[in-house]
């Protein structure tokens, strides 16, 4: 019972490499500094 509320207020848990960062063209600068704080999957927008 305690778990099940210490889990029901836990804050969110954003795994940034996990998440995939849509970038317009020629961002590498804003590439590369996402990169240095976790974020792995990048796509270019179409």
């Amino acid at each position: 019972r305690r778990f099940d509320e210490l889990r029901k207020h836990y804050p969110v848990r954003r795994e940034f490499h996990r998440t995939n960062v849509t970038l317009p063209k020629n961002q590498e600068r804003l590439q590369r500094l996402l990169s240095e704080i976790g974020f792995m999957e990048f796509s270019e927008e179409a």
